[in-house]
Formats: C-alpha cells, structure tokens, sequence
C-alpha cells in the first residue's frame, strides 16, 4: 500500500507560489487566444493513455468567461452549467470544481484541508468567483459591491478569471491526482477508468485544450509559465516550448507515474516518485 499520498501533491503546491500571488495581478499575456485546441500532439508535452480531450475543453469556459467582459448573466450561466466540456450527456462546469468539495469523501485531501482550515469552507473558490460574478460583498473575499476597487468591472473580472484558473481549476486538479493514487491503492490500474486515467484527467485540467506549451492557455499550467521569471524559476528547456521549472518537475513526474500506475506492484517506486 502506499504510505502516503502527500508527495506529489507537494510537487504541485510549488504552483500556488507562482498562482495565488497573482490573482489580482493581470498578466502578461492580454491578447486574443485561439480557441482551438493545442496543434502540438499531447497536452504540453502529456500524453494521454485515456479519453480525455472532453475533459480539457474546460479551459474554453474560462476563456469565453473572460471574452464576455461585464456581461455578468451570462457569465455566470457558463461558470455554473457549463459550455464546451462534454460530459456524459451534458457538460462539466466550473462551479462543480469547487462544490465537489462538499462532499465530505473529498475533505480529508490535504488541499482541501488546508483551504478550510485557512477560508473556514471546503467551497471557498467558488465563494470568492460567485461573489465577483454577483458584483456582492463578502466579508472574506472582497466588497464587490461598494469596494472602491474591488467594484470596478475590470477588478472583477480579474478576479473572476484568476479566482477560476488558479484556485478553482487548480484544486480540482490536485483532488484528481490524489484520485489517481487513491485508485492505484485499490488494485484500479484500468487506462479507461482507473488510476491512469485520473492522473489524465489532472494533467489535462491543469494544462488545457488551448495551451501549446508556452503558457498560451488559461489553466494554471500558463501561471506558472507567465509568472517564472518574477520566482526565479525560469529558464528550464522542456522540449515544448516552456520554461518553467515548476511546468518541467510536474511533467516529469505525471510522466513517470502514469507508467507505473498501469500495473500492480509498483507501490515503493510510486511513492519514491509522488516525494
């Protein structure tokens, strides 16, 4: 069994250095986004052994979000229904992301424990995006409604795309590794359903269908990227464009732990990897 499944989700803490600092701060990448998926083959480098492009289309909600500037109905529609992530027979949301955390299987995640510990809610990055959507105050996350800046359209957006990316986006992702882990201890070694399969699904929300490995996208993938320079881990060759020394650690391990997450008996070496 595997002693703990902290480890690799330490990897991807190094993300919140780069994301959460941010998330008031505009980026540096302002311009139009194209909103086909990536031309280069896999997800940044990624390759999926699972069905998993669906699951990547999230990132087109973020940015159709972003398109709609202040027209705040109808953002709002698509963060909580969703619009270009097939899932079943209807669509993956943004919202869901974050309300999943109320299930109280989920709560014993470590993120999901710290975000509590700290905001006093499993929920809370859907509280601060819903806040900023609604144009209301809230006592923790912003007076958006009467706040001298926080009011303003421009800040609320903002806050809406970054809250999405970085918090909402990001914890999802971190829940989905842990998934992966959780399943592989349960004997669950299926590409189609199983560990591989949500260590997939992880990458593919962190990354996106846009990003072609530079940080073009909206998933937390691009934080790391626009924000390397200003943490001083800038400068590392990933063969995809990227330069981020965060982007190059996670890819990888997902690499190496998507091979022995296929088949029984890979405990001690998984664990080795998730540290």
């Amino acid at each position: 069994m595997l002693g703990t499944r902290h480890g690799i989700v330490r990897s991807a803490l190094l993300i919140a250095a780069l994301a959460v600092p941010g998330l008031c701060e505009e980026a540096d990448g302002t311009a139009a986004i194209d909103k086909k998926p990536a031309s280069t083959k896999g997800f940044a480098g990624y390759y999926p052994v699972s069905t998993v492009t669906d699951h990547s289309m999230i990132d087109k909600d973020v940015l159709d979000i972003a398109d709609l500037k202040s027209s705040w109905v109808e953002a709002k529609k698509i963060y909580e229904n969703g619009k270009n992530s097939a899932k079943g027979t209807g669509l993956r949301n943004l919202k869901a992301f974050s309300s999943a955390f109320l299930d109280k299987s989920k709560q014993d995640e470590p993120m999901a424990k710290l975000g509590n510990a700290f905001w006093g809610r499993f929920d809370f990055g859907d509280a601060l995006v819903s806040a900023a959507l609604d144009g209301t105050d809230d006592a923790q996350f912003g007076n958006f409604n009467t706040g001298e800046m926080a009011k303003q359209e421009d800040v609320r957006m903002q806050m809406v795309k970054k809250g999405v990316a970085f918090t909402v986006v990001w914890l999802y992702a971190l829940h989905e590794m842990e998934s992966a882990l959780d399943k592989y201890s349960k004997g669950k070694y299926d590409v189609a359903s199983g560990a591989p399969y949500a260590l997939d699904e992880a990458w593919v929300f962190y990354v996106g269908s846009i990003d072609d490995g530079t940080g073009s996208g909206q998933g937390p993938y691009s934080g790391a990227e626009k924000f390397a320079k200003k943490f001083g881990t800038y400068g590392y060759e990933m063969g995809t464009g990227g330069r981020s020394r965060v982007n190059a650690e996670l890819l990888y391990q997902f690499t190496a732990m998507q091979r022995y997450l296929q088949t029984a008996g890979n405990d001690e070496v998984i664990l080795q990897i998730a540290q």
